[in-house]
This record gives structure tokens, sequence and C-alpha cells, in this order.
């Protein structure tokens, strides 16, 4: 059976976020087609880590390399603060 996941992120917790990215990434590692969707307060969590030293900083770099990530809602970057973050990183 195939397995395809759409995994939505809303929550701009950064515990909850985490979650999202493990079990996507658990997803990903079991051959399933999984992708990450953030939207809500959430996306400010993009611009916060892409800086190195923040906290789940590794995870979110594992999950946008692993191609885990597809998009960022433009509205709710552009609400949360984070949409320069979000185009540096390729989510336009």
């Amino acid at each position: 059976m195939e397995h395809k996941i759409a995994i939505v992120a809303f929550a701009g917790e950064p515990a909850c976020f985490a979650h999202a990215l493990l079990n996507g990434l658990d997803m990903q590692a079991r051959g399933w087609e999984v992708k990450l969707i953030i939207e809500g307060m959430a996306t400010a969590l993009v611009k916060d880590l892409a800086e190195a030293e923040a906290p789940f900083a590794p995870l979110y770099a594992k999950a946008k390399t692993s191609g885990l990530v597809d998009c960022v809602c433009r509205a709710c970057a552009t609400k949360t603060g984070a949409l320069a973050a979000a185009e540096a990183q390729g989510f336009g």
C-alpha cells in the first residue's frame, strides 16, 4: 500500500512544530511520501529556526534538506513577519 501524507503545522509552539518535523521525517524513513505545509503562527518559526542556535534548528534543517517542507503560507508568513525568511529559504 502506498502512503501519501500531508502534515499541516499551524501552532507556533516550537515543541509542537518539532513533533510535526519528527513525525514527518519518521514517515519518510519508512518510505512514505510526506509533505509538511506550514500555516498560521507556525510560519514565524521559519524565521526563528533558520538561526543555528535556535532550539530544534538542526531538526528543521534536516527536514528542509530531505524535502519534507513543501510550502509556507505567504499570507500567514506576512502576518507573522517571516515572509522574507521564508522567501530566503526558497518558500516564496
